[in-house]
Formats: C-alpha cells, structure tokens, sequence
C-alpha cells in the first residue's frame, strides 16, 4: 500500500469509530506507524505528522505518501469492516496475500519466540496526541410536580460517546408537571 492508501484508510477507521452508529473498536491502532489525531476536524484531514519505523529502523521518518510499504492485518479489517474500506480495494486490486494463519495463534507464537511481551513506551503508541476532542453535551428536562418533586426526566445526548450511566427517558404522564432545562459540557 503507498503511504497516501496508509493514511486514507486510517482516516476511514477513525470517522468510524467517531460516529454515534460507528464502533469504537474501530479506533486505529498499528505498530510502527504513529500520528497526531485533531478530531474537531473534518473527515479525512484529522491525522496529521504521520511516521514509520520498520522493524530494523533505529528511528522515526515521516510516512512518505508515494512510497509502498507492506502491511500486515487480519481477515476482518481486509475486508473493509469495521470502516477500513481502502483495505477492500486493495484486497479486490489483487495487492493481497491471505497467510491463512490463526491471528490470536500468531501472537501466542510470537510471545512464544520472544519469551514475554511488555508495555511500550508512550513514543511507541499509534496516537501520540488527540487535540480537540468534542465534547459531550447532554440535554435534559427534568419534570417536577408542583411542590418541585422529581417526577421525570428526559434527555437527549448529541455525543461521541455517551455515558453508559445515563438515565435516559425516564418521564412521567402527569398533566402537572413543569418542565426545567439544563445544559452540560462533559
């Protein structure tokens, strides 16, 4: 794949993992590539200082964008799942070898060979850096009856991820209750 297709198809995986309907196992991960990510931009411009290390590079170069490089993934993601679509065309382009190896297999062989396996040290991560993350705004209308008893409460996430902990739509049908509004940044 040329460092242009790299990009593109890290760009994919990421605005899927952003949507609200996406999934965030989407989110893009590599080793020996790394990048700074600014998600309050748009789609396909929000990685950025995008680098390589290949397996006997001592050090860090910029990921060059007519450049081919060699890749290695699983079955799911070449397909184009999970939002990695430039992988499908590659796939469909015939630039595609399947190793039919067991992934989970290859990484217990792996540890295997190098008798143990540890935490990489930050400068190793894919993201280096995640710059204006939207925030989280949440809706609610709380519902109280006239001696100001909660009695309801809707509300709406417009969000990245929404808290596993909220509420919902818990309303009541009382005819007498006065709704409030709050707004909130998280």
């Amino acid at each position: 794949m040329t460092g242009a297709e790299i990009k593109a198809v890290l760009e994919e995986a990421l605005d899927y993992a952003l949507q609200l309907d996406g999934s965030t196992g989407a989110y893009p991960y590599a080793a020996g590539l790394r990048w700074h990510v600014d998600a309050g931009k748009p789609a396909g411009e929000r990685l950025s200082k995008m680098e390589f290390k290949g397996r006997t590079d001592t050090s860090w170069s910029a990921l060059d964008m007519n450049k081919s490089y060699r890749l290695v993934t699983n079955n799911y993601i070449a397909a184009g799942r999970d939002g990695y679509l430039t992988f499908k065309t590659v796939k469909n382009d015939g630039r595609y070898t399947d190793t039919y190896l067991d992934y989970a297999q290859s990484f217990v062989d792996y540890v295997l060979e190098r008798g143990s396996v540890g935490k990489l040290p930050a400068s190793e991560y894919s993201t280096q850096s995640i710059v204006r993350w939207p925030a989280m705004v949440m809706w609610s209308a709380i519902q109280s009856d006239r001696r100001g008893n909660l009695i309801g409460e809707a509300g709406i996430s417009a969000s990245l991820f929404c808290a596993s902990s909220h509420k919902g739509f818990r309303a009541s049908p009382r005819s007498n209750a006065r709704p409030s509004i709050k707004h909130q940044i998280i």
